[in-house]
């Protein structure tokens, strides 16, 4: 099973078309065709065209969106990776969530706390309408309040307390999108070619989104 994730491709057919082509590297390499998953985290509707289906090629990917998932057990789980996913789809009570995810983040060392928050900010972006407002809510609690020393969260919790919810929301969004999309090539790349070397962390540090 090949399993990734996905926000949102700036084409319909950009998304097919890579996943045919990771289909094809796999089935090379395993002798076998995968069952190809993806799992869309985005906050807009999916709008991804997920067949090929004519006389010369037939191949399809299967699509689920995380919004309509229950994930009580993504947020049971012990691994604090699977509790921020968790944060993106069907809870029964989001704001005891983040305030769990959130006291599970301030426990760790402090590097471990910094990647966290990192990815939490990302989350933040996902959502920019209603995760923000619940996380700034928990920053004010005591054993978390450290958190808004990541510059990642104070330009956040800034844009969306001083210059207004929809200017705060459409840089979330950016901010998001940016960050998700150099994790996503890196772990790629960290896959492909191991370790990578330092000149390849910095031009992903400073690539825009279209690059």
């Amino acid at each position: 099973q090949l399993l990734h994730l996905e926000v949102q491709s700036d084409n319909d057919d950009e998304m097919l078309w890579r996943e045919l082509e990771y289909c094809g590297l796999i089935a090379q390499i395993h002798h076998q065709v995968p069952l190809q998953i993806v799992l869309y985290v985005g906050a807009a509707p999916a709008r991804f065209i997920t067949n090929i289906d004519n006389a010369d090629l037939k191949y399809r990917y299967h699509l689920v969106d995380i919004k309509t998932l229950d994930c009580t057990t993504l947020l049971e789980s012990e691994s604090l990776s699977d509790n921020l996913l968790a944060l993106l789809g069907k809870l029964q009570d989001k704001a005891e969530a983040v305030r769990r995810v959130m006291y599970k983040i301030a426990q760790l060392p402090q590097k471990k706390r910094a990647d966290m928050s990192e990815k939490l900010a990302i989350l933040m972006g996902l959502r920019p309408t209603e995760l923000p407002k619940l996380i700034q809510k928990e920053a004010t609690v005591p054993i978390t309040v450290d958190l808004e020393e990541n510059p990642l969260f104070v330009e956040i919790f800034e844009r969306y307390t001083q210059r207004g919810e929809q200017r705060g929301e459409e840089r979330g969004i950016q901010i998001g999108e940016q960050r998700a999309k150099i994790t996503m090539l890196r772990r790629l790349l960290e896959k492909r070619f191991g370790e990578l070397p330092n000149w390849v962390n910095v031009r992903l540090e400073q690539a825009t989104a279209p690059e």
